[in-house]
Parts: structure tokens; C-alpha cells; sequence
């Protein structure tokens, strides 16, 4: 039921049989660019939420004890484990990410086959190789952040999910560990998968097993992540895996009005903080103002982390129903922000300079690369994708359904994220780069007529 048949012939065996080459090619260039990465330009510690994850790490390795309701703890709880083996030292959980997002390309080339079908094995080589040899994907392997575990686990998901739904209910099994994995790395791309099964239930030949499958892939991630809920319920006051989405909201609204009723003595509160730290217009549309008011909080007190976070909120809340429309103004440039790149954060110099620097002292290349990061790489992968849905749509391609619907998932995801997130950024996108790579690789086929339809047969 729901199992697409694309019999290849002998001839096509022989013709696919140096695809393996290829991709052994590819995966081991995808290698040595992470490890250049993480040996040559890795990312300080310091920089960022890597400086959280680390100290995060620390105390779980130390103490047994995890002081953040902002995050759940998986990703500090990997990196602990790297220490505990390894040294409290980053080179080697940069080494074992950069393996991780390796797999990650590898898993890539899997779901570009079930997506386009064992016919188009070229495109998925092509697809993986753009995943695999992106800087933007490749450099966060030399960071402290959770990215270059979400690129191994996205594909692999995704894979999974396809699979369950074509193919056989024991999928289910894997696709549940994954969702567990997620929901302890990184909560929020639990709604890929979720958005996949339930776009699924649109089609007659997925529905059943996206309703059986999708439960018991559910009931496995509930019973995994429900110890650590519990936990949360009975020491830290809050039933959920993490603390977030207030704090964000509040980064996200707060430049909207600093004036209300809602919680007026934190109002009067950051009002102090933003003068006496000279905080910019600019600055106060970030994570900046709730950053300054969460280090003041007493270290591991995730009472009143949990607390301010509440306040917050209602702030956030305030300012979004007394100016709606001003919030909804804001979104358009955030999303095409996460929709934009961050390759070149290991440049910091010329990275940083603003635009009008950059033209007063005649740097183009700084120019030009910053117009590939933000405006012609996105425009560029929108567009083909696009191009891939509406022809594979059109021409009744094998492709079609699958590709719509993680697709589908992307764009839910990304949008998602994006609306709450403080701004706009790349790499709450980059994970899902495998999938935008597949459509943007088989849209470029398509554009230049290389590619010719192929009939999904039940």
C-alpha cells in the first residue's frame, strides 16, 4: 500500500554502479572541510550560546546538575560525554560533529534517492555534494553549537519518515528514537516530522500507516522525554522540556513599546538597564535586553529563570495585542534573514563592516560576497525549488509527493521558528539545508531540461 515502484533495469544497475564512487568522493571532501573548520577556524567558546553549552556541559560533568530552563539538555549532555572521555576541550566534540554532519551528507544522498527516485541517483550525488561542500553547513561543525548534530539528524528523520510511509511499519521504531534524539537536541525541529506525518494524512496510500506509524513514533518520543518532564514538574515548576518561548517573544516585542501595564516594575527595570548601558535602537530589537536581565539572576536558579522568563511574557503578550501590525512588519526581514547564510562568520573583520563601510572604502569583494550570502544564495534556492514542485506537480512526477511534503515541512518549520525567534538567522534554517539542496539540485535539472518524468506506480 502506498509503496512506489521505479524498476530499474539491468542496464541502469551498471550505469548507478559508480554513484558509490562519487559519493565516497564527496563524503570525504565533506570530511576534510569540517576538519579544516574545527582545526583552523573554529569559533571561540566564547562567542555566542557556545559559552552556555559549555558551562552547561561543565556542570553536568562536575556537579551532575543542569542550570538552564532556556534549553533541554541534550546537546550539553553530549558535549559533557566528549569531556568526560576526551578532556574539557573542544577540538575533539568538533571532531565528532564534524563526523556526525558527515553522516549527515551521507543520510543527505539516502533521502534524495527516496524523494527523486533510484533513476535520478546522479541528482542525489549532485544534492549531497551542495549539502556536503557548503561552507554555511559545514563551518558549524567547528562551533560549540547544536547545528552540526541537527544536520545528521534532519536527513536521517526525514528519511525515516519517508520510509514509514511508503514502505513498512518498523520504520516507526527509528523514527521515534530519532524524535527523542530531537526533542533533547533540539526541541523545535520535532515540527518537521510532525508536519510531514500530518500533511501525509492527505494522501489515501500514507494515511493509515502516518496515523499508526506517527503514534507509535509519538508514544516512543513521549516515553523518552517524559522522565526528564517529570523532573522538570517536580524540582524546576514547569512541565515542558524547556523554557523559551516567552524570552523570545519578549527579545522578539519588546523594542515594540517599553511602556504598559503588564509588569511595570521589570518594564522600569530594563528601561535603567537600557540607559545605563547605552543600548541602541538596534540593540534593543535583540536578544541583548533579556540577555543583560538573565545574567543577573542568581547562577543555577532556575526558579527565578522560569520566573523572569513568566514576566516577560507577559510583556511580550501586551505589546503584541496593543501592536500587532507592527510586530507583523518585522517578520518579512527576519525570514529572509534565516533564509540568508552565515558562511563567513570565521571573517570577522570584514564580515562585521557594515555595507556603508564596506562602499566607502571600495571593498567588493566584501560586497559581493555579502550579496551571495543574503540575497542571491536564497533567491537562488527558492526559485529552483519552486521550479521542482510546480514541474513535478505538473508532469505527475514520482517526485512530486514526497518532495511537496518535505518541502512543506520546511517552510512550516522555518516560518515557525522564525516568527517567535528574537531575529532572524541562519541557522535556525540550516538543518533543513538537505532538503532545500535535494529540491534546489533536482529544479536545476529541470531547468536545464536534464531530467524527464518518471511515473509513481502503486
Amino acid at each position: 500500500m502506498g509503496e512506489f515502484k521505479d524498476p530499474v533495469t539491468a542496464a541502469e544497475r551498471r550505469r548507478f554502479s559508480g554513484a558509490g564512487g562519487w559519493l565516497i568522493v564527496i563524503l570525504l571532501a565533506s570530511l576534510a572541510l569540517r576538519v579544516a573548520f574545527s582545526l583552523f577556524w573554529p569559533i571561540s567558546v566564547e562567542w555566542s550560546d557556545a559559552r552556555g553549552y559549555h558551562l552547561w556541559a561543565l556542570s553536568l560533568l562536575h556537579n551532575g546538575t543542569f542550570p538552564s530552563a532556556f534549553r533541554p539538555p541534550g546537546y550539553p549532555a553530549f558535549v559533557a560525554a566528549i569531556y568526560a572521555v576526551f578532556g574539557e576541550r573542544q577540538l575533539p566534540v568538533m571532531l565528532i560533529q564534524s563526523v556526525l554532519s558527515t553522516l549527515g551528507v551521507w543520510l543527505t544522498y539516502l533521502l534524495a534517492v527516496e524523494i527523486l527516485g533510484p533513476r535520478r541517483r546522479g541528482l542525489a550525488l549532485l544534492a549531497a555534494a551542495l549539502f556536503g561542500l557548503s561552507p554555511g553547513v559545514a563551518f558549524f561543525s567547528g562551533w560549540l553549537l547544536r547545528e552540526a548534530v541537527a544536520t545528521f539528524l534532519i536527513p536521517l528523520s526525514a528519511w525515516l519518515c519517508l520510509r514509514l510511509l511508503t514502505r513498512s511499519w518498523r520504520y516507526a521504531l527509528g523514527l521515534g528514537l530519532a524524535g527523542c534524539a530531537l526533542a533533547y537536541i533540539r526541541m523545535e525541529t520535532g515540527l518537521f516530522i510532525a508536519t510531514m506525518l500530518a500533511a501525509a494524512l492527505l494522501d489515501r496510500r500514507w494515511r493509515l500507516r502516518a496515523l499508526g506509524g506517527g503514534a507509535l513514533a509519538g508514544l516512543i518520543v513521549a516515553a523518552g522525554t517524559a522522565p526528564w518532564i517529570v523532573h522538570c514538574a517536580r524540582t524546576r515548576g514547569y512541565a515542558s522540556m524547556q523554557v523559551c518561548l516567552d524570552a523570545n517573544l519578549f527579545a522578539r516585542t519588546w523594542h515594540l513599546s517599553p511602556t504598559g501595564a503588564a509588569e511595570p516594575e521589570l518594564r522600569a527595570r530594563v528601561l535603567e538597564r537600557v540607559k545605563s548601558h547605552g543600548l541602541s535602537a538596534k540593540d534593543q530589537r535583540t536578544w541583548t535586553v533579556a540577555g543583560l536581565l538573565t545574567a543577573e539572576l542568581p547562577p543555577g536558579d532556575t526558579h527565578a529563570e522560569v520566573a523572569l522568563y513568566r514576566q516577560m511574557g507577559a510583556i511580550a503578550r501586551e505589546n503584541l495585542r496593543h501592536h500587532f501590525l507592527g510586530y507583523l512588519a518585522t517578520f518579512p526581514v527576519e525570514l529572509w534573514r534565516t533564509m540568508g547564510g552565515e558562511p563567513f562568520r570565521w571573517w570577522p573583520g570584514p564580515w562585521m563592516a557594515s555595507i556603508a563601510i564596506s562602499l566607502r572604502d571600495r571593498l567588493w569583494n566584501h560586497l559581493a560576497l555579502k550579496a551571495l550570502d543574503y540575497f542571491v544564495w536564497p533567491a537562488a534556492v527558492i526559485s529552483l525549488a519552486s521550479v521542482a514542485l510546480v514541474w513535478a506537480i505538473r508532469r505527475r512526477d514520482r517526485a512530486a509527493w514526497p518532495l511537496t511534503l518535505t518541502v512543506f515541512a520546511v517552510a512550516v518549520s522555518v516560518i515557525a521558528m522564525t516568527a517567535v525567534n528574537s531575529q532572524g538567522q541562519a541557522h535556525l534554517r540550516v538543518p533543513y539545508d538537505c532538503v532545500l539542496y535535494i529540491a534546489a539540485a533536482f529544479g536545476a535539472a529541470v531547468a536545464l531540461r536534464k531530467v524527464e518524468p518518471v511515473s509513481a506506480e502503486k
